[in-house]
């Protein structure tokens, strides 16, 4: 994977995007077997999970920050 960010390009190194994927596949990596799927489900068996899975995590995530932005102000 290319490095995409330096360190001295981001104050909190926990928000680079780079940095939690590869946690993410590290952490992930037991349950992953021999599938080349990248998400997997937080239920067991934690298998793969479907593209309308993965839309509705990216829905809510949209929805839950509209909905803070809208707090702060």
């Amino acid at each position: 994977m290319h490095q995409l960010f330096h360190e001295s390009e981001t104050e909190d190194r926990s928000l680079c995007p780079v940095r939690a994927l590869r946690m993410y596949r590290k952490r992930t990596k037991d349950f992953r077997e021999n599938s080349k799927r990248l998400f997997l489900s937080i239920n067991k068996p934690h298998g793969s999970v479907t593209k309308g899975t993965i839309s509705s995590w990216i829905k809510k995530v949209i929805l839950e920050s509209h909905k803070t932005h809208h707090k702060m102000m």
